[in-house]
């Protein structure tokens, strides 16, 4: 018996029949820019992602810190409040040089 090897058929193209969308409005004009460099981040998304930055430092922060006992406490307020009254102090004596001048004819 004589075997003749098969020669395999190639599959008949059946056209596609694409259906083809109406045209109901006019074509928009392409905007061709003339500078190849990457566009800049907006202002706003700038300013977006420094605010997402600040808030996750935040976290980081308060994620660290403790609660002060009560001798801490007593410690930080009494800091706070002499710088206070310092800058208070010095506002005070700037502004009565300033009032003094006025009046002696500065």
């Amino acid at each position: 018996m004589d075997v003749q090897p098969q020669i395999p058929q190639e599959p008949q193209q059946i056209p596609a029949q694409v259906p083809v969308p109406e045209i109901t409005q006019q074509p928009q004009p392409v905007h061709v820019h003339h500078h190849s460099e990457p566009k800049a981040p907006s202002k706003w998304q700038e300013r977006w992602t420094r605010l997402k930055e600040f808030v996750k430092e935040c976290k980081r922060v308060l994620a660290v810190t403790k609660k002060p006992n009560a001798e801490e406490l007593r410690v930080i307020v009494k800091i706070s409040g002499i710088g206070i009254l310092l800058i208070g102090l010095i506002g005070f004596l700037i502004h009565f040089a300033r009032e003094g001048m006025r009046f002696v004819g500065f």
